[in-house]
């Protein structure tokens, strides 16, 4: 990694040309940030002194602005964001500074909802199928993998209704079936609209399998890491899609926990493993949040013996999913939707984890980092 030796740089572009020094020596800290379910996000704090940075066109609303970042002169592209606002701030015995935000093109579509008419109604159409024509309406390049459903059968089908965005809708229709979307700008293909089945989510994102280590000494990379488990004690609802061996068709299931349920903690002895319960092939999906995972069930003949062998599953496993917060060496390559491993923590925790948010901090005081938020993977399978 080029961080052992060389400074922290970064570079942003507007409409293909650099910013100049006579700005970037004001800048103080540049963002960005990619996160599961919503847009991507930048921040761009500038000292203004004489009030007259943020006057120039450059930071002004409706700019695309491109930001790199690395170390020395080998940046990577981190991404692109379309600048929404520029937020003062007048502190005490201080410069002035104010702050330029933006997000990634997938922000225009929580501003818009179709007038009344046509556009509104999606007859005879499948989930994957409304996603892409809504990708379509803001020129994005639709990447979107078909869904499982089935059109429905009435002429009038699915109807999006007055007042509900753009963005609800597909954000509805990952909801439903469990896929992931985002939008991000490819150099070669512009706007793109992702929308993925969970089992393609990782080869949709570059997977740099990277490797951070807490507490040691000067190749410490992992600098803070602050795990919880997640769902001990929580009321929770979990979606299930597996392949129905008698028909062949996936079907997707919930099971919510009632308020009166048990205790689901785990009493028994943790080393306990569910191998000798499963015996012949099928595969599993379970679906908690933002994230999902396979399991590997054998043995079972019918929909409602599977839903009652993961409610087991669940049930002996709930203790053990874990999430965390953490900071890392600043590295260009690392995102969202990837999975990368963590040591020097504890026999429990280490392991890998699916990176669910990462967030890209250059300081001019604090240098290069990242931050994340992650969820164990070793405590899923």
């Amino acid at each position: 990694m080029p961080f052992e030796d060389l400074a922290p740089n970064y570079q942003i572009l507007i409409g293909g040309s650099e910013l100049s020094l006579d700005v970037t020596q004001y800048i103080s800290q540049v963002e960005y940030e990619s996160a599961d379910g919503m847009a991507d996000e930048a921040r761009i704090t500038v000292a203004d002194p004489d009030f007259s940075l943020s006057a120039l066109k450059a930071f002004q609303a409706g700019n695309e602005l491109d930001i790199l970042m690395g170390y020395g002169t080998e940046l990577e592209y981190i991404g692109r964001i379309i600048t929404r606002r520029i937020r003062y701030h007048f502190p005490a015995g201080e410069f002035p500074t104010f702050v330029v935000s933006g997000y990634t093109a997938d922000a225009k579509m929580m501003d818009n909802s179709p007038p009344e008419g046509k556009e509104r109604i999606f007859a005879d159409t499948k989930y994957s199928d409304i996603v892409e024509r809504v990708a379509r309406r803001y020129g994005f390049t639709p990447d979107v993998d078909p869904t499982p459903d089935l059109p429905p059968e009435d002429a009038t089908g699915r109807y999006q209704k007055a007042g509900v965005s753009d963005y609800q809708v597909v954000s509805a229709c990952a909801n439903i079936t469990g896929f992931f979307f985002w939008v991000d700008y490819d150099l070669d293909t512009a706007w793109t609209l992702h929308f993925k089945d969970p089992a393609n989510v990782l080869n949709a994102v570059v997977q740099p399998e990277l490797h951070f280590k807490y507490n040691e000494g000067d190749l410490t990379t992992l600098f803070e890491f602050h795990p919880e488990l997640l769902i001990q004690g929580a009321q929770t609802k979990i979606r299930v899609s597996f392949k129905d061996p008698k028909s062949g068709k996936r079907v997707l299931e919930e099971i919510e926990e009632s308020e009166s349920s048990p205790d689901l903690s785990f009493a028994g002895n943790e080393l306990e493993t569910a191998d000798d319960e499963i015996a012949a092939a099928s595969t599993i999906k379970v679906f908690l949040q933002d994230f999902s995972f396979d399991l590997p069930a054998k043995n079972l003949k019918t929909a409602d013996e599977t839903l009652r062998w993961v409610q087991q599953w669940y049930r002996r496993s709930k203790e053990g999913f874990i999430t965390g917060n953490g900071l890392v060496v600043g590295v260009e390559t690392l995102r969202a939707r990837q999975i990368h491993s963590l040591s020097g923590l504890t026999a429990q925790l280490d392991g890998r984890y699916y990176f669910s948010k990462v967030r890209h901090v250059m300081s001019t005081t604090e240098g290069y980092s990242c931050t994340f938020h992650a969820r164990k993977q070793d405590s899923l399978t």
